[in-house]
């Protein structure tokens, strides 16, 4: 009996130590990506854009100029493409810190900035034809980040591969 409570004592604390851990690390990732992009949405945007570019290990001509297009829409202006290009081959934060980054920050973007994000991730890792695996997972991740239900990322996928081949065929 007192072998058992003992086993219960120990695993208790390695599962709040591994839960400290966790959460110190995702708050050293958040930090860590707020040096880069301080606040300032578009520049995590970008970030995360470029991340994506790189996500199946090659980076196509498309998906540069998919981040240049999500970037122009989501800030408003003309962004430069070289700026684009600067971006994915300065890229330097890992999904990891991109994600924790959003999972604390998430409440300070609005709803409309989450589906820019979402978007501009779908847009630019399916602009080379392809959506493969890794492709799939990171946007769920991203998906989750951001605060909505896994269990709606499936319909919300869909619904906005639907809008991304609506738009291409219109």
């Amino acid at each position: 009996m007192v072998s058992i409570i003992l086993l219960l004592v120990f695993a208790g604390g390695a599962i709040f130590y591994w839960l400290a851990a966790t959460a110190m690390q995702r708050k050293r990732f958040a930090q860590e990506t707020a040096a880069v992009v301080g606040g300032d949405f578009a520049a995590y945007l970008l970030e995360v854009l470029a991340n994506a570019a790189k996500i199946d290990g090659r980076i196509e001509e498309a998906e540069r100029a998919a981040i240049a297009k999500v970037m122009s829409e989501a800030t408003g202006k003309a962004f430069d493409r070289a700026k684009a290009d600067t971006a994915v081959d300065a890229a330097r934060l890992s999904r990891a810190q991109l994600h924790a980054y959003l999972a604390e920050r998430s409440s300070a973007f609005s709803t409309e900035q989450k589906l820019t994000l979402l978007k501009g991730v779908l847009t630019v890792a399916a602009a080379d034809g392809k959506f493969d695996q890794r492709e799939h997972d990171a946007y769920l991740a991203y998906f989750e980040a951001v605060g909505f239900s896994r269990k709606s990322a499936p319909q919300m996928l869909q619904e906005m591969i639907d809008a991304q081949v609506e738009q291409r065929y219109i």
